[in-house]
């Protein structure tokens, strides 16, 4: 029988080590399919038969408002009546989960992808993990710490002995991170190099890493949410490209209204860096066109 998490005491490392572990052998399973099959939902991003599988595994491990735990999952938020969204948005233990981060990539068989997973306590940003199963890239929050442990190779169990603290430094000559959209819809006018990977998974992991200089994105709510966890333990802020910090506050920075065009969506494009300095000059050298919709 599936392990329950016990909402009691959510973050119990070696559970969660143990949802990514076998959320990263679901994916890479179906990853290496010839004929991994591959939809499109209303708003034209992909969704694997990984996808649907993985967030399966996971809300048997997290979904379970008999107990008190509430789970948003980018394949299933869709299903949920309003009473148990607004539950969930209040909530002691919600999960915030995306099953495979970097669907595009994954989809046309590329490694840039990973689950993500979230938890928000009474509203509130708490604590954030990431596993790529393909590159062995863990990432997890502990106490006030972000650890990880890289090149974890495949099929083998994450371990806590394994994680190290992560003191990330910024590269001189570091590259700037796009999203799709920004990539689609904006220009970076700086002097630094640009990339557009398609999964925040990969961008951010590597940019807690020391391999980025920052990144410019407009997510949903299962895209961030673990990532803003991160940021709290490394004291790296979240900007706008008004040049000014944004609260760590899911209502502030998501669409969680229930008549929202666009629910889930963050409210404008996010700068996420490594110090307030750069978070500021990154948003002075963005351009967006504003004819546009995010």
């Amino acid at each position: 029988m599936q392990k329950v998490i016990d909402p009691r005491n959510p973050w119990n490392e070696s559970e969660i080590l143990e949802c990514l572990a076998e959320a990263g052998k679901i994916s890479m399973h179906y990853w290496r399919k010839n004929d991994l099959h591959t939809e499109f939902k209303s708003d034209t991003s992909p969704v694997t038969e990984g996808d649907t599988c993985v967030e399966k595994t996971l809300a048997g491990y997290f979904d379970h408002p008999e107990l008190g735990s509430y789970m948003i999952g980018e394949e299933t938020v869709e299903s949920r009546d309003e009473a148990y969204i607004q539950a969930a948005l209040n909530a002691p233990c919600t999960w915030v989960v995306d099953p495979i981060d970097g669907t595009a990539p994954y989809s046309n068989r590329l490694p840039m992808f990973g689950t993500a997973i979230g938890l928000m306590q009474y509203g509130k940003i708490t604590h954030g993990a990431m596993f790529m199963p393909y590159f062995g890239d863990l990432y997890i929050t502990r106490g006030d710490q972000l650890m990880m442990a890289r090149n974890i190779p495949e099929n083998a169990p994450l371990r806590s002995a394994d994680l190290v603290p992560v003191h990330p430094t910024i590269p001189p000559d570091g590259m700037i991170v796009l999203s799709q959209l920004m990539a689609k819809r904006g220009a970076y006018l700086g002097k630094e190099r640009v990339q557009s990977i398609c999964s925040c998974v990969y961008t951010l992991g590597n940019l807690f890493a020391g391999h980025y200089k920052a990144f410019i994105g407009c997510g949903k709510i299962w895209d961030f949410v673990f990532a803003l966890a991160m940021c709290q333990r490394l004291n790296a802020p979240i900007y706008g490209l008004d040049a000014k910090p944004l609260p760590f506050d899911i209502h502030a920075l998501f669409a969680t209204e229930a008549d929202a065009p666009n629910r889930w969506q963050a409210r404008q494009q996010i700068i996420i860096a490594l110090s307030d300095e750069l978070a500021r000059y990154v948003a002075q050298n963005v351009r967006l066109d504003t004819s546009l919709t995010l």
